[in-house]
């Protein structure tokens, strides 16, 4: 499809930074229109792909990610507070940065929604701030699989429930894992763990 071709909610354009969002980002076109609206945006976006794309190969699903957090995160921040986007005190590798404790499992959703709001107030890098905030998820799997013995020994009925073929039990001992390290381990890694030590013991 030729750039000229592209249509944004219905009209024809030749944006070129509009035709690149859709066309090699992938973007939907929804999103893209949303994005250079403001040509201070579309740039910032293209400044924080270009640091992730230093280190990154998977430049449409980077793309995605980032469009989520500048047109979500980052847009009802700047709304609250009234600020423009040239304003802000996050730099575009301190978003990769975000991103990448996220991806690496250090950082959940929702404590990244916690840290980015952070990072917006204050300028500190997300890894800085998840450190002072004692947010970072626990991914030692050693640690992890010791709080796991620990559980399956203090809680045999959820454990017996569990390999009699009641699967929903393993819930509640996850929560036991994440409440004895006060929701810092992985969760998807202690899913995980939990019920390869419980199928051995089928």
């Amino acid at each position: 499809m030729l750039a000229q071709e592209i249509k944004i909610r219905g009209e024809p354009t030749a944006d070129p930074q509009k035709c690149r969002f859709v066309l090699e980002y992938g973007l939907t076109e929804d999103d893209a229109n949303l994005l250079t609206m403001s040509k201070q945006t579309a740039d910032f976006f293209e400044h924080i792909l270009e640091c992730g794309l230093k280190t990154r190969d998977d430049g449409i699903e980077l793309a995605k990610s980032v469009s989520n957090w500048v047109l979500g995160e980052l847009s009802r921040l700047i709304n609250q507070t009234g600020y423009v986007i040239t304003d802000i005190k996050i730099k575009p590798q301190q978003f990769i940065d975000m991103l990448k404790l996220i991806d690496d499992g250090t950082l959940n959703n929702s404590m990244a929604k916690v840290v980015f709001e952070e990072m917006f107030n204050s300028g500190k890098s997300a890894g800085e701030i998840a450190e002072s905030m004692g947010m970072s998820q626990i991914s030692d799997l050693d640690f992890i699989h010791s709080v796991i013995k620990d559980v399956i020994f203090e809680n045999p009925k959820p454990v017996q429930d569990y390999i009699k073929g009641k699967e929903t039990a393993v819930k509640f001992l996850v929560g036991q894992v994440m409440k004895t390290t006060r929701g810092t381990a992985n969760p998807m890694i202690v899913t995980e763990l939990l019920g390869k030590e419980m199928d051995a013991m089928k």
